[in-house]
């Protein structure tokens, strides 16, 4: 009670030095206290204390901070009991952040015993206290005292021998790098990281992964992608699922990191607003990229290749954790659509690869050493594997490779006699080649050998069944070697479809796109890719997809418009997710990806999806529903038009108790006012919003009246639309039979005054007769609402209140009905223009002539 006593009693003595100083030298006796509780209580009240004799400090001979209070807090850093540090820590932070003890005092009082606690000698709990409680002072006493004091000691600590202290120190790391500035993290701290990087406990790998993205805000862009790009990747690819899950978590932030304005043409203002940096100069350099893709067209597929908003395709990245084992997979359609293809309907799947082969072979022949260095996956693959349980799912038939050459009829049914089967009567020569060719996939190196069960090493490849990714084991640790080859990030294609040539040659132009982007080291690109792969959720985390959606944002600002197409696909993947989690991440983050790819991009990529959001669950069309003015304001506006059909349709909810989507509803029409015409806005907004204004809920309600007023004011220049507008406000509310809808008109006047959104003048003519039709009302609810807006809006006003006002007459009836109304609390709410002098113009006599 005595520690908890002390603020008030330096309140009760204020007026004199010599008993305030008492009450200090007092709460010094106390910090005596062998009892825990009594010093605990002692620091929880220290920074009371302190904040009072800052304010106060007339009332001290010297500085009470300096002489009495810091003292006290740097003696119980080091105390037996572990919560009595743990509040002087506490209460040290709140010390400096509020400025109530100088940095110098800081240096010369609590930096030394803080590198005494973090000496080697000391108790392990110590050193680990010590390390925290460095790296929450290092942002509050600067950049200076770090470098100087606590640099040194916290480098040392990086590689200390208990494991507790190296893992504080890598959760730490970002924010001591952050404080030491460029220079120091480069030369100091980056040697440390790395090791930490690789340490033996996963713990220590995992806050390292946490906090990569402050590490590589504080290095240079050349050290970020030499040295920091492949050290994340070992952490991606790390033996610990714990590890692998931080680092794909963190992975869209570091590569954030990568970003360049000046390439992007994008930068966030004071706001933190995404916006172009010169839309001029950001025109010129999308034509010219649009030259170039032009150009790629015509050079891909000799001028008849469609455009990529007709057929959508994933460029395929050849990097993978090992450069040494290259291995793309083809694309494989779902393996339910293999039974929906019949070998009587037509030419063999492998016959129409062949065909197409060759088409694609004769329309790109200038073009044949690109394609052949991309090694393409087929576009035209279709499910040939009838069971994937059986041994020929294993073999490399399904990788790509040159057609098979064509047999004469009569070669085909010598192979194919059972007789001959039986008694081993197939020649040898043909045998062997046809078992070469179909054993063996282009891709595969000469250097490679096939590895059967019996001899598996350490370099065995993994995961080569049907829409598996390709994974190795290397000293016992599974990786990932697939890159963005993986099958994960593809959608599936329609049921028994074959791919048009057309379509590959658009495949072929953005995997050159994917190969030409250097703004993202390839690696990071192709794990990030990957994370929409099936396998990944069961290997690393099941929400793993929701991450990626979280950091597609981020990483399409890096990479900029120009390099969409290399996450077009990863995007729709990621928005035909089967968590409704993952689709609602990308719902609230479509309006700031549009403001990043662009207006043509988005209406032909991001539309789509947008209307796909639009008839998803209503946790997903809440997050399209929040931002719709702002992704609307960004469609050209023959897009912008077709979504006015489509505003009834929020009115539908899966769960009618769900009052707050309506009210964002109504939030949003008041936004979309400025983006329509007058005409468009009376046929489409007006009628939602007469609907909400009758909501069961009073705060959707209220919003909604605010809708009105502004739509009443964009219509407000069109005699025809306000008079159709005002028209249905007396037949939906003022003339309306139930007496809630005649009090919600009373509402929406009293809205439309505050607003402004009529002159004082067309309000007279127009709202203001059936408003004075209510005083009479038979529900005093109603006459309550009227009272309300006279009292508080009406007598406001010059013009409503004087004789120019053509229903001067009645407003005054009206008054003196009020004001001696039967009910009480009609009385009440009209009597307030009477008290309060702001309710009426000071050289009105308008109250003066309303009768007692």
């Amino acid at each position: 009670m005595g520690a908890r006593s002390l603020l008030e009693s330096l309140r009760l003595v204020e007026g004199t030095e010599e008993t305030c100083d008492q009450v200090l030298v007092i709460m010094s006796q106390m910090a005596e206290d062998p009892e825990g509780t009594v010093r605990t209580e002692l620091m929880e009240q220290v920074p009371h204390i302190a904040m009072y004799c800052h304010e106060n400090s007339h009332n001290f001979s010297a500085c009470p901070a300096r002489t009495f209070i810091l003292p006290i807090v740097v003696k119980y850093l080091t105390d037996c009991n572990n919560q009595v540090r743990k509040t002087s820590q506490a209460a040290l932070l709140v010390l400096l952040e509020q400025e109530l003890i100088q940095k110098d005092d800081v240096e010369l009082q609590v930096c030394p015993v803080i590198l005494d606690l973090a000496q080697k000698e000391s108790v392990d709990d110590f050193r680990t206290e010590a390390v925290a409680l460095m790296s929450k002072l290092a942002p509050l006493v600067g950049q200076d005292i770090t470098r100087r004091i606590f640099l040194p000691r916290f480098a040392e600590l990086c590689t200390d021998a208990l494991f507790h202290v190296r893992k504080v120190c890598a959760a730490n790391f970002g924010d001591m790098c952050t404080v030491v500035g460029q220079l120091s993290t480069q030369e100091v701290l980056l040697p440390k990281f790395y090791y930490l990087c690789e340490d033996g406990v996963w713990g220590v790998r995992k806050a390292c992964a946490e906090c990569f993205m402050q590490v590589s805000c504080a290095c240079s862009q050349e050290v970020r992608r030499t040295e920091l790009a492949q050290l994340f990747i070992s952490l991606v690819c790390d033996q610990s699922r714990w590890v692998r899950m931080s680092a794909f978590q963190a992975l869209g932030g570091f590569i954030s990191t990568f970003a360049d304005p000046s390439v992007t043409g994008l930068y966030f203002n004071e706001d933190g607003t995404l916006v172009s940096a010169n839309p001029d100069e950001f025109l010129s350099t999308k034509d010219e990229d649009e030259e170039v893709v032009v150009e790629e067209e015509e050079e891909a597929g000799g001028g008849d290749s469609s455009s990529p908003a007709e057929s959508p395709v994933v460029p395929v990245s050849t990097d993978n954790c090992d450069n040494n084992n290259k291995v793309i997979a083809m694309d494989i359609e779902d393996e339910q659509s293999c039974d929906t293809s019949s070998p009587d309907e037509g030419p063999s799947l492998e016959e129409k690869r062949a065909e197409d082969y060759k088409q694609r072979q004769e329309a790109s022949n200038n073009n044949k050493p690109l394609l052949e260095s991309l090694q393409l996956p087929a576009e035209d693959s279709d499910p040939f594997i009838e069971d994937v349980q059986s041994p020929e799912s294993f073999t490399s038939f399904i990788f790509w490779r040159e057609p098979l050459p064509e047999l004469p009829d009569k070669d085909i049914q010598r192979l194919s006699t059972p007789e001959q089967e039986q008694a081993g009567a197939f020649p040898g020569a043909e045998v062997d080649d046809l078992t070469r060719q179909l054993n063996t996939a282009d891709l595969l190196s000469s250097e490679d050998k096939v590895e059967t069960v019996a001899n598996i090493g350490s370099e065995h490849v993994l995961g080569q069944l049907v829409g598996e990714t390709t994974l190795t084991i290397k000293n016992g640790v599974v990786e990932d070697v697939s890159g963005s080859a993986s099958l994960g990030y593809c959608p599936a294609e329609d049921t028994g479809s074959v791919h048009s040539s057309e379509e590959a040659d658009d495949k072929a132009m953005l995997n050159q796109a994917m190969l030409d982007q250097d703004v993202i080291p390839q690696g990071l690109l192709d794990h990030y890719l990957s994370m929409t792969d099936p396998l990944r959720a069961q290997t690393v985390e099941a929400e793993i997809a929701k991450h990626c959606a979280y950091s597609l944002p981020a990483v399409a600002y890096t990479l900029g418009r120009r390099h969409w197409p290399c996450l077009k696909n990863l995007y729709d993947t990621l928005a035909a997710d089967m968590q409704w989690k993952v689709r609602r991440t990308l719902a609230f983050s479509i309006h700031e990806l549009a403001v990043i790819v662009g207006e043509d991009i988005t209406g032909r990529d991001l539309v789509p999806v947008f209307n796909g959001f639009l008839k998803d669950l209503d946790e997903v069309r809440i997050g399209v529903l929040k931002h719709l003015a702002e992704f609307l304001r960004l469609l050209k506006p023959e897009i912008r038009q077709e979504y006015l059909t489509k505003l009834a349709e929020f009115l539908k909810t899966d769960n009618h108790r769900n009052w707050r989507f309506r009210a964002e509803l109504a939030e949003q029409l008041l936004v979309l006012l400025d983006l329509f015409t007058a005409d468009d806005v009376g046929d489409f907004v007006t009628p939602v919003a007469m609907i909400l204004a009758t909501d069961r809920v009073a705060e959707v309600r209220l919003t909604a009246f605010r809708a009105l007023s502004g739509i009443m004011k964009s219509v407000a220049h069109d005699n025809q639309l306000l008079t159709s507008m005002v028209r249905r406000l007396k037949q939906n509310f003022a003339e309306h039979h139930r007496w809630c809808q005649r009090q919600m008109f009373a509402h929406l006047c009293q809205c439309i005054l505050e607003d402004k959104s009529l002159s004082a003048e067309r309000y007279a003519t127009e709202l203001l007769p059936e408003l004075l039709k209510l005083h009479a009302d038979p529900i005093p609810n109603v006459r309550i609402s009227v009272a309300r807006v006279m009292a508080y809006q009406i007598l406001k006003s010059d013009y409503l209140t004087s004789a120019q006002n053509p229903h001067h007459c009645d407003l005054l009836e009206a008054c003196t009905s009020l004001k001696g109304d039967t009910d009480r609390d009609v009385r009440y709410y009209f009597s307030q223009s009477a008290y309060n002098s702001d309710m009426v113009p000071q050289d009105s006599d308008f109250i003066d002539m309303i009768p007692v």
